[in-house]
């Protein structure tokens, strides 16, 4: 009885290995597929909603939206959100942008992602 006990618990540790394995595989398959996508330049397909973070806090809508305007992107988003801090009066840093189709995204990441804005001093 003992040595069937130790079997049937030797075969259960056995298979939680396996089960390991495998995911661990999984991951790395997607990890994988992850990083082709990147290398591809496909990260962003199918991507209409971006969120923009980092914005300086005297930021309104109206100046991130005459910002996004000049940089070439009026009239490909339909949709603009800038939380607005009520207490303080101010943005709270980020803000929402749906665009009309996934290919304005990868462009509008590559034309403001990194830069500073230009109607503000802030280093942000």
């Amino acid at each position: 009885l003992e040595r069937q006990q130790m079997q049937a618990q030797a075969t259960s540790m056995q298979k939680q290995k396996q089960q390991q394995q495998q995911h661990q595989q999984q991951q790395q398959r997607q990890q994988e597929q992850i990083e082709l996508m990147k290398a591809q330049g496909q990260e962003w397909q199918g991507v209409l909603t971006v969120m923009m973070r980092n914005l300086p806090n005297k930021y309104t809508q109206q100046m991130l939206q005459a910002e996004i305007d000049e940089a070439g992107f009026a009239g490909s988003y339909d949709f603009l959100y800038v939380p607005i801090d009520r207490q303080f009066g101010a943005n709270k840093g980020y803000a929402f942008i749906n665009f009309i189709d996934p290919s304005y995204v990868q462009s509008f990441k590559s034309t403001l992602d990194g830069c500073s804005m230009r109607m503000s001093k802030s280093t942000k």
